[in-house]
């Protein structure tokens, strides 16, 4: 991503600046696709943000993703239902740990305690997503790996139709 909406995401990740976070709201609901009648919003009975990770919010991190879910679950009159909390707590997201900081032992230890964590989500949460449209909000994706586990978390409740939408896409490499 680069451009406007890349400098708009840094100043409200990064910066906290709300005036970039309130444009990027409004670029976001003035997307045709996201308006009220919009071709997305039609499909769409619910909306999951995808947080930032623990160590985004420790280094002061604003989470954009959670303020744009909550912004569209508003205008759309939907519920914003949270993502697992086993997501929340996540230390680093995937794409910032290296191979020496994990190592088998550690990702089956953390793989155990988020499908633990995952299935006392589904309990509280599940059939508020139960045969629903579903839509998945992140600020970024960079490989995929954030929105794949929160995907799969959903799909455990049965949602009738899980979509994705980010407001940019990292390039790697």
């Amino acid at each position: 991503y680069e451009g406007l909406i890349r400098q708009l995401i840094i100043r409200s990740k990064v910066e906290m600046n709300m005036a970039s976070l309130s444009l990027l709201e409004h670029l976001m609901l003035v997307h045709p696709g996201l308006t009220p009648g919009g071709i997305v919003a039609r499909r769409v009975e619910c909306v999951v943000p995808c947080h930032s990770s623990l160590w985004g919010r420790i280094r002061g991190r604003f989470d954009v993703a959670g303020v744009l879910a909550q912004a569209l679950a508003s205008a759309w009159g939907v519920p914003l239902v949270s993502a697992p909390w086993s997501l929340h707590w996540r230390w680093k997201k995937r794409t910032q740990m290296s191979e020496r900081h994990i190592d088998d032992s550690t990702e089956d230890l953390m793989m155990g305690w988020q499908g633990r964590a995952n299935e006392e989500w589904l309990k509280r949460c599940g059939g508020r997503l139960e045969g629903r449209g579903v839509l998945i909000v992140d600020d970024v994706m960079t490989n995929g790996h954030t929105l794949r586990v929160v995907g799969e978390a959903i799909a455990g409740a049965n949602p009738a139709e899980t979509r994705t939408l980010t407001l940019a896409q990292a390039r790697i490499g």
